[in-house]
C-alpha cells in the first residue's frame, strides 16, 4: 500500500510540474534555426559530397536518418536524433534537418524539434511506457536546442572546407 502511495504521489507532483510549464507558449521562431554558408571557390558537386560525409559521420544513431537525397536539385534532408538533459530531466530530441547546395554557397536548416520524456534522474533512463513525440513545452529545453544545432552548424562549417575527403 505504501509503494502505491509513494508512486500516485510522484505521479501528481509530476504531472502538475509538466502541466504548469505547458501553460505558456514558446516562440515558434525559437524552433527553426537556418544559416547561409559561403563557400568560394566550392562547386555545387563538392559541396554535395561534403555535406553527405558530414551527415553520415554525424548521424551515428539508428534515429537519425537521411529521408531524400537529390544531388541535382543540390538538396539533403533527414531526421536528426538526440539525448538532452535538462536539469535532472532527460528527453530525446528529433528535429528535421535539411542542407541546400549551390555553387559557392550552402545553406543548413534545422526545424520541427519534437521532444519525448526519456527519464529522470530519480528514476530510468530511456524510452518511457506512455510518453510520446510531441511539441516543445519545456521553456529550458529550447536553449539547449538551439546550442544542439550551433554546434552542428560548426561540424558543418569545418567539415564544407575541407578540400578533400581522404
Amino acid at each position: 500500500m505504501q509503494g502505491s502511495l509513494k508512486t500516485t504521489l510522484a505521479l501528481s507532483i509530476t504531472s502538475l510540474i509538466l502541466t504548469g510549464c505547458a501553460g505558456t507558449p514558446i516562440n515558434q521562431e525559437d524552433l527553426s534555426y537556418t544559416v547561409t554558408i559561403p563557400a568560394t571557390g566550392k562547386s555545387k558537386d563538392e559541396l554535395y559530397v561534403n555535406a553527405n560525409t558530414w551527415l553520415v559521420s554525424t548521424f551515428n544513431n539508428a534515429d537519425s536518418v537521411v529521408q531524400f537525397s537529390d544531388k541535382e536539385a543540390g538538396k539533403i534532408a533527414g531526421k536528426f536524433y538526440a539525448a538532452e538533459t535538462v536539469g535532472a530531466t532527460f528527453y530525446g530530441v528529433r528535429q528535421t534537418i535539411t542542407i541546400d547546395v549551390k555553387d559557392e554557397k550552402t545553406r543548413l536548416t534545422f526545424t520541427d524539434p519534437q521532444s519525448k520524456f526519456e527519464g529522470s534522474v530519480f528514476g530510468s533512463r530511456g524510452p518511457q511506457p506512455g510518453h510520446a513525440w510531441s511539441t516543445i513545452y519545456d521553456h529550458d529545453l529550447v536553449p539547449v536546442i538551439r546550442n544542439r544545432w550551433q554546434r552542428m552548424e560548426a561540424s558543418y562549417r569545418a567539415q564544407i572546407g575541407k578540400t578533400d575527403n581522404w
